[in-house]
């Protein structure tokens, strides 16, 4: 069975043994034989499958999880509920598309046609990717944001006490007004 994967220019297409089994083909080649084979748009209906997400199994044993085009619409419209984005946002994925956590908030962001950009793929660069994208919006795991919290509480006690003190009071102030319902810009 002959595989096909997509990718590269024209020039740059390495060759394969036939032996693989797999033909790269062009995005070039990809679009022409794309508009010589036109084909009328069919959407997908809510109950067509859009992805089957694997769990990892640390509950039991691993397992498929069928998620249909009308469950992650209906997740992306429970989001949109009591959030809003724009599309002056940019969002950072950096979590694997595996992870169900990345794929349904891609979708909810596309929703509101929010700009996604996407980390080098490289966990140690995060913060250079960071730096370059300015992201409005950035959603995590609990480990990472643990990551973070102890490199800004390491920094700011190597500091020095003054900027301890101004650190915690402008990190209080802040957690004070959130708690209170209110947007403090610091």
């Amino acid at each position: 069975m002959r595989k096909s994967v997509v990718g590269g220019k024209e020039n740059e297409v390495p060759s394969l043994p036939p032996s693989t089994g797999i033909q790269i083909v062009t995005y070039t080649k990809l679009l022409s034989q794309g508009r010589r084979n036109l084909q009328p748009f069919s959407p997908p209906k809510p109950d067509d499958v859009a992805t089957i997400c694997y769990t990892s199994g640390t509950t039991g044993t691993p397992k498929g999880v069928v998620l249909t085009h009308g469950n992650l619409i209906a997740n992306a419209a429970g989001c949109s509920t009591g959030t809003k984005f724009y599309p002056s946002d940019v969002y950072i994925s950096y979590l694997p598309l595996a992870h169900i956590y990345e794929r349904a908030y891609q979708v909810a962001l596309l929703y509101f046609g929010v700009a996604v950009g996407f980390y080098q793929g490289d966990n140690m660069k995060l913060m250079d990717d960071l730096v370059a994208l300015q992201p409005t919006i950035f959603c995590s795991v609990p480990r990472l944001y643990n990551r973070i919290y102890a490199g800004i509480v390491n920094a700011v006690k190597s500091s020095g006490p003054l900027k301890e003190r101004l650190f915690n009071a402008a990190y209080n102030s802040k957690k004070h007004a959130i708690m209170n319902g209110k947007h403090l810009h610091l």
